[in-house]
């Protein structure tokens, strides 16, 4: 999957390389290694930056994007994941292309040529850089041959999309097609690949960023090795806090964000929540945690999780009903947060919470 520094990575590669093969698994069907918007990188030395699975399908995909570097033209070309002696009748070998792995699952890879030469993708990876840094959502965004065209038509670039911009994009599309796109990525999670058509037109808008936000409430002994672990698996962390001696950054080095609040009370004033966000709470008490998950538990955060013993849990779930939160959304929150695995130190307690969180994750993919 794409990662906040991959677009830097991109533009950095392309100084020194001159031209690079990004490796994109688009869609998948079935068992398959990896996930739709994994990501590699291809040199001209063959070596690479990231994975699309490994075994034969990564050879294949480094084996392609090869000879796409010789070509200097991008395509997509759709694979199987078994033996050729497993072919259907009167079916080809050549498309799809079937690799020797029993998982049995399908799927697409769409090899993009990208050149220190080429204008257009530097400019909209220098945006896709600057929009994630600065936690905006973005798309970068392809044109797609008919869907009944040959697997070898060439891809190109279209643009930058930037939904939370106004307008969204300076590409130049039709406007029905831009709306379509639009949608499509509204309904997407952040990292996987999502395909826009409109009267036989085709788009393929793909994340520059697979990082979700999450916002740790709470700057204790338990937050600090969550936010790292959080960090290693890929989320945008911020640790929120309303005392300055805890929420600091040297006890937080791995955190995005590290918020000191004037109170719990106002905490979420000026945080971005969407359905892409996650939320713990880990506050250093009971009647924080309340206020914190009364607040959480008004956004369209995609997970709601608190720490706590199940007496705490079952006593604060009792008060919020009483100011008038429904029983529905209060069987929405994770709590006690964490998988069940016999947590105890502040390290396991986090893993436990980490497991959950990528679980979440996954399932919502």
């Amino acid at each position: 999957m794409l990662t906040a520094e991959w677009p830097n990575l991109i533009i950095t590669l392309l100084e020194q390389e001159k031209e690079l093969v990004w490796v994109v698994l688009l869609d998948t069907q079935g068992s398959t290694p990896r996930h739709a918007g994994a990501s590699m990188l291809v040199r001209p030395n063959g070596s690479t930056v990231g994975s699309v699975g490994g075994g034969p399908l990564e050879a294949y995909a480094r084996e392609q994007a090869l000879r796409v570097l010789e070509d200097k033209r991008s395509r997509v070309d759709q694979f199987v994941l078994a033996a050729s002696s497993e072919q259907a009748p009167g079916e080809t070998s050549a498309l799809p292309e079937r690799l020797d792995m029993t998982c049995g699952g399908s799927g697409s890879l769409l090899f993009a040529y990208l050149s220190a030469q080429s204008p257009t993708w530097i400019s909209a990876l220098k945006d896709a850089e600057v929009a994630t840094r600065t936690g905006q959502k973005a798309w970068l965004v392809l044109s797609l041959p008919p869907a009944d065209a040959e697997t070898n038509a060439e891809p190109d670039l279209v643009g930058l999309l930037c939904p939370e911009q106004k307008p969204p994009t300076s590409l130049t599309m039709p406007k029905d097609l831009l709306q379509a796109t639009l949608e499509a990525v509204a309904d997407a999670t952040e990292h996987a690949p999502v395909v826009a058509s409109k009267e036989g037109r085709r788009l393929i808008a793909l994340p520059t960023s697979s990082k979700e936000r999450l916002y740790i409430f709470g700057a204790g002994h338990c937050a600090q090795p969550l936010a790292l672990l959080a960090h290693m698996v890929g989320f945008s962390v911020t640790v929120i806090d309303d005392r300055p001696e805890f929420a600091t950054s040297d006890r937080f080095p791995s955190a995005d964000h590290v918020v000191v609040c004037s109170s719990f009370s106002q905490a979420f004033a000026d945080l971005a929540v969407d359905k892409n966000t996650y939320i713990v709470v880990m506050t250093r008490g009971h009647h924080h945690d309340k206020t914190v998950l009364a607040q959480a538990l008004k956004t369209p955060a995609c997970y709601v999780g608190m720490m706590g013993s199940k007496k705490k849990v079952a006593e604060i779930y009792r008060q919020l009903e009483a100011e008038g939160v429904s029983l529905e959304a209060l069987r929405q929150v994770h709590a006690p947060v964490g998988l069940e695995i016999g947590a105890d130190t502040p390290e396991e307690i986090a893993v436990s919470i980490a497991a959950e969180l990528i679980k979440h994750r996954h399932e919502r993919a």
